[in-house]
């Protein structure tokens, strides 16, 4: 938590920040009856802690409690009776009775336990230890990495973009631990964290089964990840290939393509980045030797002209498709441009959805119908990250569309296609 905002409220509510308290394990606590003790007499603690703990009060809200959480209606019906005011205190109760009324009174301004005192005077009556048991836990946040262990065995890379937002009262509210992170911007510091690992999203196994994958916002970090891998796999292949004695040129159009692209960013528009394959085939390569990088914008009028694709999967490759609120979003154009001149990506589409909230990336992936299905029926893996759930819907929907229109299956054919993917982990989808 912020401390000027969590001094502020513990001055606020008269307690005394360097007092300190005793918090135990739950399951300790649970066996002896308490949960933590304090100054004022013996509390339970619903703030569940890996060891004992003696820390002061102030610290315990800064570093134990999530202040910022909204307040769930079973917390606010043990809290009601805490309010001295009767008037408050069936405000409150109707809170935690009246789901409409909470939708409308809580939900909408955000009500977190900083608010409780402005809001509802008579609060500020209440102890530490009648209010502990009730303070909501600060959770783990999760961030995908960011990062490649073969390109930076020694760095783990995140990306976040700080919450800030103005919710209807007017109140701004910013998000905990991406607010904290961005602090620590240009100075080192022990960060506390835990990796957990997410089985469905890894990369197959083979660098020659191609992928789509489909990232928006900071839901782009996975594919970071699995670009840079693919690109030093790449790279190891190409070293101890015979066939790499061959070689294979990278034309110049690669960079203008880039700077087509970044130009077509800058307009606002949406653009497709594709790797064209041009010259005769090669003996000793399964790809064509010459690579050069073309560009069309796809305006939302249709008039954009498409990049003819590349037609031979038998080497994997990743289509990429990205959706940002707004240009200032989009992030890792180098990385991508990079894997571009590569070959470790095919093509990859650039959209912005600005304030009508449009999900143009859906419609990115539907206009590569072509490229995508043929990904899939080479045994490739689809993979989405980010977004909301109206973006998954949309991309599925998308998705669909392509399994009736390139794969000639009838609509209930698709569904069962569908779900066989989801099944065996072909098609995976992270929008949480």
């Amino acid at each position: 938590n912020d401390a000027v905002d969590t001094g502020q409220f513990v001055g606020l509510m008269g307690w005394d920040g360097g007092a300190l308290i005793r918090l135990e394990p739950q399951a300790e606590a649970a066996a002896a009856g308490g949960g933590g003790d304090d100054v004022d007499g013996s509390a339970s603690s619903s703030l569940n802690v890996p060891f004992v703990e003696v820390l002061s009060v102030f610290d315990c809200l800064l570093n134990c409690a999530d202040l910022s959480a909204l307040l769930s209606q079973r917390s606010l019906a043990a809290l009601a009776p805490l309010l001295g005011d009767e008037r408050e205190r069936a405000v409150v109760t109707r809170l935690a009775e009246d789901a409409a009324y909470y939708k409308r009174e809580a939900v909408a301004v955000g009500l977190d336990l900083r608010d409780l005192p402005r809001r509802f005077p008579s609060f500020r009556a209440c102890r530490f230890a009648d209010v502990l048991p009730h303070v909501p836990q600060m959770k783990p946040r999760t961030y995908s990495i960011a990062s490649a262990a073969a390109r930076a065995p020694e760095e783990v890379h995140v990306c976040y973009r700080v919450v800030d937002f103005t919710l209807a009262s007017g109140a701004v509210r910013r998000g905990v631990c991406t607010a904290w992170l961005q602090q620590l911007s240009g100075r080192s510091t022990i960060v506390p964290v835990a990796v957990e690992r997410y089985e469905k999203l890894r990369l197959p196994a083979s660098l020659d089964v191609p992928m789509v994958l489909i990232g928006a916002g900071t839901g782009v970090a996975p594919f970071k990840a699995f670009v840079e891998e693919q690109s030093v796999r790449m790279q190891r292949r190409t070293c101890s290939s015979p066939a790499a004695a061959v070689g294979v040129g990278v034309g110049n159009g690669t960079s203008a393509a880039a700077a087509a692209a970044a130009d077509a960013a800058s307009k606002g528009r949406s653009c497709v980045v594709a790797a064209q394959v041009e010259g005769a085939p090669s003996p000793s390569l399964s790809l064509r030797s010459v690579l050069s990088a073309s560009i069309a914008t796809a305006d939302g009028g249709g008039g954009g002209r498409r990049v003819p694709r590349v037609d031979s999967w038998l080497s994997g490759g990743i289509l990429l498709f990205l959706g940002f609120r707004e240009e200032s979003e989009l992030m890792y154009q180098h990385v991508w441009e990079a894997a571009l001149k590569q070959r470790v990506i095919r093509s990859y589409s650039v959209s912005y959805s600005h304030a009508e909230q449009q999900l143009a990336v859906a419609e990115d992936v539907r206009k590569e119908a072509s490229s995508v299905w043929k990904a899939v029926r080479a045994g490739g893996y689809v993979f989405m990250c980010g977004g909301c759930d109206d973006l998954r819907v949309s991309v599925e929907r998308a998705f669909l569309h392509i399994l009736e229109d390139e794969g000639g299956l009838d609509e209930r054919q698709a569904a069962a296609y569908l779900d066989t993917l989801r099944a065996s982990g072909r098609y995976v989808e992270d929008t949480s």
